[in-house]
Formats: structure tokens, C-alpha cells, sequence
């Protein structure tokens, strides 16, 4: 088995592991490594679903290369956000994984004083995920704050002099 793992014997191998019984290696899809099946097995927001069959692919050179493709992506969302807030004065990120992508991301950050508002727009690789949620993350600070408030509005209360319950 070691000999056909090293020569890249695709086929001895998934013939080997069609008789290992009652082991999770049964029947395991035996490949060597490309780029297009690894992101073949991926949904749209590059996680493999649970439902997918599981495929070993063979140690390769081509396999350091896509892992250091595939990890050259984190942080890229991460960073738009950064850079904002670096432009609005907060310290720099201390992770590499982010500040790494600031030149790659585009964010424009307009801030006026009266009213107080900043706006900015990005435009960088996996923004699209925060766009969709938006709605579900708008409805959760909200509920969060309205919780906050109902804790606070007692509190206020009871320094007052008024009984609260």
C-alpha cells in the first residue's frame, strides 16, 4: 500500500479500500489533486456540505500549491472593514492575515460632521455573504438593543427614587 501511495497508484488503492470492513476508509474516492475537483465539492461560500462523499486525494506538489492558493484568500472581507477603521483612527489590526489584503481591497470612506455619519463602500472578495445577511444581522442588533434599553430603563428608575417593582 505505501509503495502504490508513493508511485500514485490510483486504482490499486480504491481497489485496497473496497475490502476494509466495517471502517470508515470503505469505499473512499481516490484521486490525484486538482484544483477544479477540490472547489467542485464546495458550495458558494466555500464550505463542503456534510452530504458530500468524502474524496482522498494523493500527497502531491500540487497540493501545497492549492492549500497556499486557497489560504491566500482569508482575511480578504476582514481587511475592507480594517482599513476603515484604521482610516477612522483605530490601531492597526496585529494579525498579518488581515493587513496583508489592504491593497487589494478598494474602500473609499467619505466622513461628515454635521450630521456625524461615515459612509464607505467596499468592494472585496467575500462581501457578498455580509450583503445577504444584512437583514438578519440589522434585526439582530436591534433586538440587542431593545433588550439593552429594557435593562437600562430600571436601573434608571431605581436612581431616581421610583420603585420598580
Amino acid at each position: 500500500m505505501k509503495n502504490a501511495i508513493k508511485s500514485g497508484d490510483v486504482a490499486y488503492i480504491q481497489a485496497r479500500l473496497k475490502h476494509f470492513k466495517k471502517s470508515f476508509k470503505r469505499g473512499l474516492d481516490v484521486r490525484h489533486y486538482s484544483d477544479s475537483l477540490r472547489n467542485g465539492k464546495r458550495n458558494a461560500r466555500g464550505r463542503i456540505n456534510p452530504s458530500v462523499r468524502p474524496t482522498v486525494m494523493l500527497k502531491d506538489k500540487d497540493i501545497a500549491a492549492g492549500r497556499k492558493r486557497a489560504m491566500s484568500n482569508v482575511g480578504i472581507a476582514k481587511a475592507s472593514f480594517a482599513i476603515v477603521a484604521l482610516r477612522l483612527g483605530r490601531p492597526p489590526p496585529k494579525g498579518t492575515w488581515i493587513s496583508r489584503h489592504f491593497s487589494k481591497v478598494n474602500t473609499p470612506v467619505s466622513v461628515s460632521r454635521n450630521p456625524a455619519r461615515v459612509r464607505f463602500k467596499s468592494s472585496a472578495k467575500g462581501l457578498d455573504v455580509v450583503t445577504r445577511r444584512l437583514k438578519a444581522i440589522e434585526r439582530f442588533r436591534m433586538v440587542a438593543m431593545v433588550k439593552r434599553l429594557e435593562k437600562l430603563v430600571p436601573a434608571d428608575a431605581k436612581k431616581a427614587g421610583f420603585k420598580t417593582r
